[in-house]
């Protein structure tokens, strides 16, 4: 008999170690899915960086070339006001001078 629970309480030990080894691998993945969840995170944050980034120099591109054709168009235009004064700039002083005189 004394045999028995000899034997019963060295099963329940062993069992009791085993309880203790399932616990320390539970955590143990908890503590894995831990850092994987984290290390895709920063994955995804990176990710997300480089397209942002991305998109930022893509823009600023977009907008120095709307930049230069705004500047293109305000040349074209300033050098066409210029020339229609040029040729006409006589003209309207003459016009004006004569408006006043009469």
């Amino acid at each position: 008999m004394n045999s028995i629970i000899q034997r019963l309480v060295e099963i329940d030990r062993q069992n009791a170690l085993r309880v203790e080894e399932a616990k320390k691998a539970k955590d143990a993945v908890h503590v894995n899915l831990k850092e994987q969840k984290e290390e895709l995170y920063n994955q995804y944050l990176q990710e997300q960086t480089k397209e942002l980034e991305a998109k930022r120099q893509q823009a600023i591109v977009e907008n120095q070339q709307l930049l230069t054709k705004l500047e293109e168009e305000y040349t074209y235009q300033l050098q066409e006001m210029e020339q229609t004064y040029n040729e006409n700039k006589d003209t309207w002083v003459k016009e004006l001078y004569n408006r006043c005189i009469d």
